[in-house]
């Protein structure tokens, strides 16, 4: 979410984010020195999912290789659904395989960036 705010001028795209797997839990200390060796700073204290947030998007993005497309099947209110399938991290996780997976999740950002400028 940080690095689409960064390259995505747009005030008239909101965003939010709400995490399933990690949830409300912040990244630990070595994986926040390498998301910002990117140039990404994480602000402020993660947050979980909630309905009110699902409800609210027009599109989700799943980015999390983890998470069932399903979850996110509401008849009386459908909403666009987007998986990246990137494999989460995990706590404890090797600097390398977190560099990997933030490329993977910043070339992602760039790409839907992209696609909404193309949309215009």
């Amino acid at each position: 979410m940080e690095y689409f705010k960064k390259i995505n001028k747009n005030p008239a795209i909101k965003i939010r984010s709400g995490g399933i797997i990690r949830g409300s839990y912040p990244l630990e200390k070595h994986e926040a020195e390498v998301v910002e060796r990117f140039g990404i700073k994480i602000k402020g204290k993660p947050q979980g999912l909630s309905v009110n947030k699902i409800f609210w998007a027009d599109l989700i993005i799943i980015s999390a290789d983890n998470v069932p497309r399903d979850l996110f099947k509401f008849k009386k209110h459908p909403i666009k659904v987007m998986v990246w399938k990137i494999r989460d991290f995990n706590s404890g996780e090797k600097e390398e395989n977190i560099m990997k997976i933030v490329k993977q999740i910043i070339k992602k950002v760039e790409w839907f960036n992209k696609e909404l400028k193309n949309e215009k």
